[in-house]
């Protein structure tokens, strides 16, 4: 998909990978010592 702003300027998106556990949950993609968005 491609993503619009109304004033046309730059944009990003990202995802991450999701593992659901019993007792909480795990993101995959996550890397250490990087401030999540």
């Amino acid at each position: 998909w491609t993503l619009y702003t109304p004033n046309r300027s730059l944009v990003s998106q990202f995802e991450h990978t999701v593992v659901v556990l019993k007792d909480g949950y795990e993101i995959l993609t996550k890397v250490e010592g990087k401030e999540s968005f």
